[in-house]
């Protein structure tokens, strides 16, 4: 029979993961150079103690690069949010070098526990059918005749929960850079090639949003009841420089599968005994341990 191990490489080989998500964290340690490898790796430790700590856990914030959508940037992301993703471990090299080198491995049973869903892909473009029907949608429940039809606390009620759901709606690829010209002189002719003869396939341009999977548990305090449920206003985030919510979890139970960056990580966590106990507590299920080193060996 095989081993949970053994299910647990052979799942992570396919594209997607069959029952699990990753949120990966240390994007902001990547990107500080005044770290050096020892300094990042005791960081990284820290960050996991914190977060499997009863009174924090997952950080939900608002994105750090704006996220919006239609003409108009009518859609906006603004509320605080986790993001995970189902790209399989072995082709998740590219993804943690952008969002950082520590993955946490979730059930998606415990995304959709806590409100939590793939986010809709949509073109960012006036021709999308999905995207001209949620403006149109807008357009018309913001008619005066039907807002004057409401009361205040429709109305709240309305904006609140139209706000969340477009939430899980995202561009499909990452916005073009504004085109450069030149400042003085003219373009230089360049001799066309000459077009063949045979049809070409047009695959398009990559698609970098779409290929990461993901999933998002946006945090909505103003509603009731709140979702997700389990979320904790960190009272101190502006003092402390955190998130603006908690999302705790319990290792075992929510939490599957840790991946460190490298084994001297690893061992740093394992020595620390807290992370220790959360881990690998004899009373509970024990968590899958894996460097993304390992990843390559599968």
């Amino acid at each position: 029979m095989e081993s949970n191990m053994q299910r647990f490489i052979k799942s992570s080989k396919r594209r997607v993961h069959e029952r699990l998500v990753f949120h990966w964290i240390g994007s902001h340690l990547e990107n500080d150079s005044s770290l050096d490898a020892e300094a990042k790796s005791n960081r990284y430790v820290e960050c996991l103690r914190n977060s499997l700590s009863p009174d924090q856990g997952l950080w939900l914030n608002p994105p750090r690069v704006n996220d919006v959508l239609g003409k108009n940037e009518q859609f906006k992301v603004t509320l605080p949010i986790c993001c995970f993703t189902e790209t399989s471990l072995d082709e998740i090299h590219e993804h943690s070098s952008r969002y950082g080198r520590m993955g946490l491995g979730f059930p998606k049973k415990f995304v959709l526990d806590n409100g939590g869903r793939p986010v809709n892909y949509i073109k960012d473009h006036s021709s999308d059918p999905t995207l001209k029907s949620w403006e149109k949608l807008q357009e018309i429940l913001e008619q005066p005749k039907i807002r004057e039809a409401m009361t205040t606390h429709e109305e709240e009620e309305f904006d609140v929960h139209f706000k969340f759901v477009t939430h899980f709606l995202k561009r499909i690829q990452q916005p073009r850079s504004p085109t450069t010209r030149r400042a003085t002189g003219r373009k230089k002719k360049v001799a066309k090639p000459k077009a063949s003869k045979l049809p070409k396939r047009a695959f398009g341009a990559p698609l970098h949003y779409l290929e990461e999977r993901e999933w998002r548990i946006v945090c909505q305090q103003d509603s009731k009841p709140k979702r997700p449920k389990r979320a904790v206003v960190n009272s101190h985030a502006e003092m402390d420089g955190g998130p603006a919510c908690f999302l705790p979890y319990t290792p075992g139970k929510d939490l599957f599968t840790v991946v460190f960056p490298d084994t001297h990580t690893m061992a740093k966590a394992m020595s620390d005994p807290e992370v220790h106990k959360a881990l690998l507590s004899p009373g509970g299920p024990h968590i899958s341990l894996l460097t993304i080193d390992d990843i390559g060996t599968f």
